[in-house]
């Protein structure tokens, strides 16, 4: 994946602090482990068209840059987020939240954390859907322009996406 520089006409954007839903106070973000794999692996097939799968999921835990995250209710794995971590940027590969589990403040939980993770960095670019309207509004709420277009970006069916970029506040 590429990062590109947000456009000029990308303005800050303060720490995330409201963007949805209150945050279940019971949910807990911690570090990926493989024990975690296959609930993480039901919730990658319940939302996206081209999974990735484990051996996927292993060689992502092995990059230097990569950090995957998961968020659990009562114990019970709810979503994960995976990014990296390049320079004094971050790019997003996955949110991704159980369909049970979805509009109960989990995705900003992984949100809220992977910022306080990275205090250092001041960039975050992502890629989505043209056709993902919840996405583009989730990351809105936290400040995020769409800076770009990637033509024909998905190989599933050549859909484009949007290059969003938000700028960290420090």
């Amino acid at each position: 994946m590429i990062s590109a520089a947000p456009s000029t006409d990308a303005k800050d954007s303060e720490p995330p602090s409201g963007g949805g839903q209150p945050v279940n106070p019971i949910l807990d973000v911690r570090d990926f482990s493989l024990d975690d794999l296959d609930p993480i692996l039901a919730i990658e097939k319940s939302s996206f068209v081209k999974p990735l799968g484990k051996q996927g999921f292993k060689k992502e835990m092995s990059l230097p840059f990569s950090r995957m995250r998961v968020v659990t209710d009562a114990k019970i794995i709810g979503g994960y987020i995976n990014y990296w971590i390049l320079d004094d940027e971050v790019h997003i590969l996955n949110i991704a939240v159980s369909p049970t589990m979805r509009r109960q403040g989990l995705a900003k939980a992984l949100f809220d954390d992977m910022v306080v993770c990275t205090p250092l960095q001041s960039t975050y670019h992502l890629e989505l859907r043209v056709s993902n309207h919840g996405a583009l509004k989730f990351y809105e709420k936290f400040g995020f322009k769409v800076v770009g277009k990637r033509k024909s970006y998905y190989q599933d069916n050549q859909e484009d996406a949007f290059l969003m970029s938000w700028i960290k506040r420090t």
